[in-house]
């Protein structure tokens, strides 16, 4: 399925599809510790994982890499809300943390890019290059749609798309 059609969700193929890999599987991980765990202990070959934590192991000189090909990636939103008790402190803080070369330096550190072209361009490039924020990676990952998954469930408005799909998910791999 092409990226631009992905939205909205078609759930129930989505439900299908992992009953059918189900079998397969052989940990649903619940944090990134774990994910860790399993690919050096040797007990899993291949898996989803944050790229920070393939990046922590490639960085304790384990023989581990990544792909970007059809990765999920959300870039997220920084801001400050309305009635901070300091508004400028935060906000010189967030301009700090987009100083390219601050910001390159954060995102080496934690083995996660921060979506800035301008932070791109200042980062080590035998690191960038993997990165999802690598213009051409960008073209082979599926962006994340914040605002869809965000948005309410229809027929609840006080549960999200993220919400009802999290617990079904729960529910899923329980049985």
């Amino acid at each position: 399925m092409p990226k631009n059609k992905l939205y909205p969700l078609d759930y129930e193929r989505a439900f299908k599809k992992l009953q059918e890999i189900k079998p397969h599987v052989v940990k649903w991980w619940k944090g990134g510790t774990e994910a860790q765990y399993l690919l050096s202990s040797g007990e899993v070959t291949l898996i989803g994982i944050v790229n920070s934590r393939i990046e922590n192991l490639m960085a304790q000189n384990l023989p581990f890499t990544y792909t970007v090909n059809e990765a999920l990636v959300l870039d997220f939103f920084l801001g400050v809300l309305k009635g901070a008790p300091n508004p400028k402190a935060a906000m010189a803080l967030l301009a700090f943390r987009f100083e390219p070369a601050v910001g390159a330096a954060i995102s080496e550190l934690l083995g996660q890019p921060i979506p800035s072209t301008s932070v791109w361009e200042c980062a080590d490039p035998s690191r960038r290059e993997r990165w999802t924020t690598n213009p051409g990676n960008k073209k082979l990952a599926v962006p994340i749609d914040g605002h869809y998954w965000a948005a309410k469930w229809p027929g609840d408005p006080k549960r999200s798309i993220q919400q009802v799909m999290a617990e079904r998910f729960q529910q899923f791999i329980a049985s």
